[in-house]
């Protein structure tokens, strides 16, 4: 995965990573030192922030169709009466894909597979999950208009609001 150059032009770089593995270990870490809600959601918000930075400097057309599909997607299933886990943890990682830089990806990634434990344990309602669709519509119109502190307020909002949610479900 490290790939040392000798001389002038030198020094140590990644090399083709898989970034499967890696985003397995920094997930399996993170669940190995019992993460609390509150810790993962503090994480979140930080990391989360400075990608919707970047991602405001970087993101294309083709991200923003990417980011369309995705919410289209779960409308779709929303519609159907079907959870769209699987879509609202992927609208993140596609967000942390248009910054064009892999440890924001894989960072975020990590964070989102033990969002998911999280979430699939829990078991929030079809409603609920209409309120994330929501959010990240926002977000993706955000998105559009290159308006940072937007994105991030809504984010914030979005975030927050998991938080809550999941507090509230843990108790039940």
């Amino acid at each position: 995965m490290i790939h040392i150059k000798q001389g002038s032009l030198g020094g140590a770089f990644v090399k083709d990573p898989d970034t499967t593995v890696i985003v397995r270990s920094i997930s399996d870490l993170i669940k190995i030192g019992n993460v609390t809600l509150r810790e993962l959601i503090e994480a979140r918000l930080g990391i989360e922030k400075v990608i919707l930075e970047f991602a405001m400097m970087r993101i294309n057309k083709e991200d923003l169709h990417l980011l369309k599909n995705n919410i289209e997607e779960s409308e779709r299933k929303f519609l159907k009466g079907e959870r769209a886990t699987d879509e609202h943890i992927n609208f993140h990682i596609l967000i942390a894909k248009s910054t064009k830089n892999l440890l924001f990806e894989m960072m975020i990634e990590s964070i989102m597979n033990v969002t998911k434990s999280f979430l699939l344990s829990l078991k929030p309602d079809v409603k609920y999950i209409n309120n994330v669709l929501t959010y990240h519509k926002r977000i993706y119109e955000a998105l559009q208009e290159k308006n940072l502190h937007m994105a991030e307020q809504i984010m914030e909002k979005h975030l927050l609001d998991i938080n809550r949610k999941f507090k509230e479900l843990a108790k039940l």
